[in-house]
């Protein structure tokens, strides 16, 4: 390890081209122990790492196209724990399936502990939709039928048996493991925090630079925590990486257009004025916000009364999307205007629950974006938003 911490200590004291030279030293150095550490160095993958450490070094992005075979993870995870060795930051690795997120991990542990890191701090992040929740599988447990298939499912949750989709073994089906998978997390609210998988995640995959050293992701994740820092909201995943990689980048175009695509249904809009008005009056106690609520409903169910006509009208067409024509009888400005009002509310509210806080104001910022294209007050910078009704139930889809 003694060349790792000459590596660390070239870092602070030598200016960029001596840190170039010591680095890609470093990347020759780890490939020539390649026999002796029992692994075999792929035509090309040496190239990829010092393309991967001169990107780096130059504050460049790079796009490498990698041949089957090649070993792409060794690639690019060798310059990553060299890099972060080096900037005592984390490296973020953006994948595009659970199962290339877990075989990563496993070829990090085996790369790192081959070359001598002694603890390499790392996580998985997967979507909450894979983690079990406890909360709920204490609500669906019912103890005068404890062996019913609900039930029977909920005690193993709740018994630490299964932290996760993965842990259950010959799978599930959707409809089952819907029951008791975290679809609406309350984090530092819920009384089951302590011991949660999902909980821990999320902490992990955000914590402070000095904390964690490689955070594996899928891209979707990657894409929202990019989408709530551009829209000012808290992200996701920790600040300031030393280096982001996005392996199987060319599913990554279509996850952003699908990222990208806002679902607004009845019940949905509903909930997050409730979430929305539930927020601001623990905080002002302001009983005309019930009021404000109750308006902005009844302007919502106008608008999906004529989805509904508009979907009759065009039942005989060969698509499942159709344009909605122009809303009448419903005030779209004022309903606006309220929308703002309740964000703006949102957007200054302080309290320990500030994830909550954030994932209600970016759904309130998202309804009053369709709000506003279908008055069509959106200027022209906007025009290329679509607004759309799905044939398979009322709702709208807006894409951007």
């Amino acid at each position: 390890m003694n060349w790792l911490n000459e590596l660390y200590t070239s870092q602070k004291r030598e200016p960029k081209k001596d840190l170039e030279r010591s680095l890609v030293e470093a990347i020759f150095r780890v490939y020539d122990r390649f026999p002796r550490m029992g692994l075999r160095e792929r035509v090309g993958q040496q190239d990829m790492s010092l393309d991967i450490a001169d990107a780096y070094i130059n504050g460049r992005n790079a796009m490498i196209e990698a041949g089957v075979g090649i070993g792409k993870s060794f690639g690019y995870l060798i310059p990553g724990l060299l890099i972060n060795q080096v900037s005592r930051q984390p490296i973020i690795i953006a994948t595009s399936s659970i199962q290339l997120s877990e075989q990563i991990h496993k070829d990090l542990r085996i790369i790192g502990s081959r070359l001598g890191f002694t603890t390499v701090r790392s996580v998985v992040g997967k979507g909450m939709g894979q983690y079990a929740c406890r909360n709920r599988a204490a609500e669906l447990f019912n103890p005068d039928d404890p062996g019913s298939p609900f039930s029977t499912l909920a005690q193993r949750v709740l018994n630490f048996e299964i932290d996760e989709r993965a842990d259950i073994k010959g799978g599930i089906r959707d409809a089952e493991w819907s029951n008791v998978s975290v679809n609406d997390c309350k984090f530092e609210r819920c009384h089951h925090k302590n011991g949660c998988l999902f909980y821990d995640m999320r902490a992990k995959i955000n914590a402070r630079v000095n904390e964690i050293d490689f955070i594996i992701v899928n891209q979707d994740l990657l894409i929202q925590d990019l989408m709530k820092k551009k829209e000012g909201t808290r992200g996701l995943i920790t600040e300031r990486p030393a280096l982001i990689v996005i392996d199987e980048a060319h599913n990554l175009e279509a996850k952003v257009r699908d990222a990208r695509t806002l679902e607004f249904t009845f019940r949905g809009i509903c909930r997050i004025l409730d979430d929305t008005v539930q927020l601001l009056m623990k905080k002002s106690g302001d009983k005309s916000l019930l009021s404000q609520s109750k308006f902005l409903k009844k302007c919502v169910e106008r608008i999906f009364k004529q989805i509904g006509t508009d979907l009759l009208r065009a039942a005989k067409q060969d698509s499942d999307r159709i344009k909605v024509s122009e809303i009448k009888e419903t005030p779209l400005t004022r309903v606006s205007h309220v929308l703002k009002d309740l964000s703006l509310s949102l957007s200054v509210l302080t309290s320990r629950n500030e994830r909550e806080i954030d994932d209600v104001y970016e759904a309130m910022n998202g309804l009053i974006s369709l709000i506003d294209v279908l008055a069509r007050a959106e200027d022209n910078s906007h025009m290329g938003k679509q607004t759309s009704a799905g044939s398979h139930g009322q709702h709208l889809s807006q894409r951007y």
